[in-house]
């Protein structure tokens, strides 16, 4: 599989929109944008000037440990509670890890085409544990739902399989059905998109009753698969179309051994 860069992808403001759609209830705007953010490196919440939050997971950690202060002479002693209070945010901050959030620009093949990422900090001769030894880590990942644009040797049957469906398109069709009237108000001249769910009354699914989640889900499969279509493009013996795809980011840093 190879790309033609000869034929890009067409980003007019109608192909937008019609791409949204494909991605309906998909879009991450805290993590996704088709448009050059205006600020493109931020550091994470969790820097040495936040004050601790003392609801935190970790301060909570922190209060059940079991801490006895010695002199240099070995000998226990007492503190009070709002130096104890200190030393526990002392603890907590120096184990907590910081982020920078990093957008990306995917480029034209890509919708939404800039993504943000973020990196965890690593603070020169520095460690994140008290003992030193540990170190700051991606500990968690986000998956983002984004359209890449391909294109395949249009003459490959299986190419406008995975471009449109195919069979799974005929299952969609299969698994939901519409009430007599608004099937028959779809197939008259006057029926329009922007009147379906008034004019046609309720759609309703296969039991007669309002659509399942299910159905809905399978339906906005089918919007989407529709949308795909429109968007292709055939050229010099090349089928190009847009497809969903998975895009994993790090979004969390955790203080943690080797």
């Amino acid at each position: 599989v190879s790309i033609n860069r000869d034929v890009p992808p067409n980003t007019s403001q109608d192909n937008v929109r019609k791409l949204r759609r494909i991605l309906a209830g998909k879009l991450d705007p805290d993590w996704t944008s088709d448009i050059q953010p205006r600020v493109l490196r931020q550091r994470g919440a969790s820097s040495p000037n936040t004050p601790v939050d003392q609801n935190s997971d970790l301060f909570k950690e922190s209060k059940v440990l079991n801490i006895t202060l010695k002199d240099k002479d070995g000998l226990s002693y007492a503190i009070s509670e709002s130096q104890m209070q200190s030393f526990h945010e002392w603890l907590v901050e120096k184990a907590s890890c910081e982020m920078e959030f990093i957008w990306d620009d995917l480029g034209a093949h890509f919708f939404p085409r800039w993504i943000r990422r973020g990196v965890c900090i690593e603070k020169p001769g520095q460690s994140c544990s008290w003992p030193p030894g540990m170190k700051c880590r991606p500990s968690g990942s986000k998956a983002l739902q984004l359209l890449h644009w391909k294109c395949e040797d249009a003459a490959n049957e299986e190419t406008k399989k995975r471009a449109f469906g195919g069979d799974e398109l005929d299952r969609i069709r299969r698994q939901v059905s519409f009430s007599p009237s608004a099937v028959l108000w779809q197939n008259s001249p006057s029926w329009h998109g922007k009147n379906r769910m008034t004019r046609a009354g309720p759609w309703r699914g296969r039991n007669g009753g309002q659509f399942t989640p299910e159905e809905r889900e399978l339906l906005r499969q089918r919007r989407a698969r529709r949308l795909i279509k429109q968007l292709s493009v055939e050229d010099k013996g090349m089928l190009c179309y847009w497809q969903n795809q998975k895009y994993l980011v790090s979004d969390s840093c955790t203080c943690s051994c080797g």
